[in-house]
C-alpha cells in the first residue's frame, strides 16, 4: 500500500469525486484509501464538511475495493458482519449485523446517547446476547469478543444461515418488518 497524502489535498481529492472518467475515480479511491482509519478523523475535521451522502459513497468504494484485497480490510473497520463482539462500557455480548461508516441516527437519538462517542466513525447493528434487543454501537464503544460461545438471539436465524469455528455466516436478508422474524 502506498504511503498516505499530505491531508491538505483531500479537499482537492473531493473536488474531483464526481470525474466521470473510470480510471481517475479509482485514483481518488485509491488516494482516499491511503489515510487508513485515520480518513474517519481527516473528514471529520475538514471544511466544508462532506455530506454524509457522500461519506457513505467514499467508505462504500473504499471497502469495495478492500474486499478485492481482504488482507487490508482491518485497515478500515475493525468488525465485520458475522462477528461476536463486546460493549466495552455496558459489558454486553453482541453479533454485529451490518454497519453505517458513520452515524446515520436521528440527532434526536445521538443527544440521548449517554456515550455521545464521535459521529464520525463505523457504527454496528448489533444483536445482544440472551435477549431480543437491538443496538446501534460506534466502533470506539466495542471490542473483540473474548468467550467465542454462541450468541442466542430471535434474530440470528434471519440475519445469518450457519455458525462456523466462532464466526456467523450473513445471509442476504434485509431488516424485518415488525412480525417478520424467522
Amino acid at each position: 500500500m502506498q504511503t498516505a497524502l499530505d491531508t491538505e489535498q483531500i479537499p482537492h481529492i473531493l473536488k474531483l469525486w464526481d470525474d466521470p472518467s473510470g480510471r481517475i475515480h479509482r485514483q481518488l479511491v485509491n488516494a482516499l484509501a491511503t489515510y487508513g482509519r485515520g480518513l474517519y478523523e481527516i473528514l471529520g475535521n475538514i471544511s466544508p464538511q462532506p455530506s454524509s451522502e457522500l461519506l457513505r459513497e467514499i467508505f462504500s468504494e473504499i471497502r469495495s475495493l478492500y474486499s478485492e484485497e481482504p488482507d487490508h480490510l482491518p485497515a478500515f473497520h475493525l468488525y465485520y458482519p458475522g462477528q461476536i463482539v463486546e460493549h466495552r462500557r455496558y459489558g454486553y455480548r453482541g453479533l454485529v449485523v451490518d454497519l453505517d461508516f458513520s452515524c446515520l441516527a436521528a440527532d434526536a437519538w445521538y443527544r440521548k446517547n449517554a456515550s455521545q462517542p464521535p459521529k464520525l466513525q463505523p457504527w454496528y447493528h448489533v444483536l445482544v446476547d440472551g435477549s431480543d434487543a437491538v443496538t446501534y454501537a460506534a466502533e470506539s464503544n466495542l471490542e473483540p469478543d473474548s468467550e467465542s460461545a454462541p450468541i442466542t438471539h430471535p434474530y440470528i436465524g434471519h440475519f445469518f444461515e450457519s455458525y462456523q469455528e466462532g464466526i456467523y455466516i450473513r445471509n442476504d436478508n434485509p431488516w424485518p418488518r415488525e412480525g417478520e422474524v424467522s
